[in-house]
């Protein structure tokens, strides 16, 4: 109407950002819309690849693993993966994996490799810095996600113990 100030670019991105906090107070949330689907029976090889047999050095983007890791946790935590199990056998099966996957993480992060001669924390520099960033995104994915947080809380431990001791 004539005479009312039209809203403005700015006006309308507060707006929509309010409409987006109310909607996170109210619990609707959005969540990553995407999963990464894997195999039970390569699972065990799946995450290896991602940690233990990774080479930090020829990864181009530094937190694939978080990344991958964490759409993998998505996909464990949702009906698509085994739709029969009860949620109790489900929100298990989800905190086996993801203290398997942090203790890998930790054991990067702590353990020096076999040619170091054994003696602590032999690791270079970039793989060190390597393991700690996706040690501390990940475990800010699981802290952050109202979905899994309360089933990774012993994942979530290691994964900061793996941050402290890189550091």
């Amino acid at each position: 109407p004539r005479g009312q100030p039209q809203p403005t670019a700015f006006m309308q991105q507060q707006q929509q950002a309010q409409a987006q906090q109310q909607q996170i107070q109210q619990g609707k949330d959005a969540i990553l819309p995407a999963v990464l689907e894997f195999r039970e029976d390569t699972e065990s090889a799946f995450f290896n690849a991602l940690t233990v047999n990774l080479e930090p050095g020829t990864v181009n983007f530094k937190l694939a693993p978080t990344y991958t890791l964490y759409m993998a946790t998505r996909f464990r935590a949702s009906t698509h993966y085994r739709p029969e199990l009860v949620p109790e056998e489900r929100a298990v099966k989800l905190t086996d994996m993801l203290n398997r996957v942090a203790d890998k993480v930790l054991r990067l992060a702590t353990t020096p490799p076999p040619s170091s001669g054994g003696s602590t924390n032999q690791h270079s520099a970039p793989t060190l810095a390597f393991w700690m960033a996706n040690a501390s995104e990940l475990l800010h994915f699981l802290k952050s996600d109202r979905h899994i947080t309360a089933f990774s809380l012993q994942a979530q431990d290691m994964l900061a113990d793996a941050v402290y001791e890189a550091f």
